[in-house]
């Protein structure tokens, strides 16, 4: 147990069985809980460390989670493809409309391993566009499929933050490779999760304005393959079956809307 401040861990509040709620650790490890008086027990989980369940009568100032000794690494934004790898995903589709987060809210779409051996995944590409004036922090999840090919078990085993900044807009290649990822035979789901806007001392503002923060939907292929997920609810994740029907008295589909991610994976 380092006793280091742990950035953006995921509370969970529960009565009884049941989410009631959640929040998030701020960058700097500080929280704070609102309606304490309905919260039986506090879920707090983060990738890297062992989820700790705490009854309310327990809630100190200062929780403490053990580690599994993972060193995490700088997050990279790059531009530019390397000779030694291979494109794979729907980063490069139409755009059909665009969808803004909001704090709790994952979104991750399936990417079907084409090369029927595993290989190293490299980047991770998104279309964004950024329209306010405040930072944002964002997780990048990685999964398996399960028989139901939903996003089940983490692949990834350490904390991947990175911040979107004012007036970021276009492509985001996420630099991956010293994370020693591996696209597996039956494919992968990655994903985005949105925590929350921040300031540059890294607390949480009260705000709405980066709801503003909208990744891109294609609508070119036939599968609904896209699922989202609110972990502050249910946790239960849905395909885009619903959303397609919410928006169709706007938008005319072709085919079901997935998001627009794709990943660079290491020929050799």
């Amino acid at each position: 147990m380092t006793k280091k401040e742990i950035p953006f861990v995921n509370m969970l509040y529960y009565s009884g069985d049941k989410i009631i709620g959640g929040d998030y650790c701020d960058a700097n490890g500080n929280y704070s809980i609102n309606n304490l008086k309905e919260i039986e027990e506090i879920e707090f989980s983060c990738i890297g460390y062992e989820t700790l369940i705490v009854e309310k009568e327990n809630i100190k100032d200062t929780i403490y989670l053990n580690s599994s000794e993972i060193v995490l690494n700088e997050i990279i934004i790059t531009n530019s493809k390397k000779d030694n790898e291979t494109h794979i995903g729907y980063n490069d589709f139409k755009k059909k409309f665009s969808i803004s987060g909001s704090k709790g809210i994952e979104c991750a779409v399936f990417i079907e391993n084409t090369f029927n051996i595993e290989k190293k995944i490299s980047s991770f590409l998104f279309k964004l566009e950024k329209k306010n004036k405040n930072r944002i922090a964002v997780r990048i999840h990685l999964y398996k499929k399960n028989d139901a090919n939903e996003p089940s078990n983490e692949l990834i085993d350490s904390d991947i933050i990175f911040y979107i900044n004012k007036g970021s807009k276009g492509q985001f290649d996420v630099e991956l490779s010293s994370y020693n990822l591996t696209l597996p035979l039956e494919g992968v789901f990655i994903g985005l999760e949105w925590l929350g806007t921040i300031n540059d001392e890294g607390q949480f503002l009260n705000s709405n304005e980066w709801n503003n923060t909208q990744i891109e939907f294609n609508d070119e292929l036939e599968t609904p393959i896209t699922y989202f997920r609110n972990r502050f609810k249910t946790g239960i994740w849905n395909d885009t079956r619903r959303l397609k029907k919410d928006l169709e008295k706007i938008i005319k589909f072709t085919n079901f809307p997935n998001a627009s991610f794709g990943i660079m994976v290491a020929d050799k």
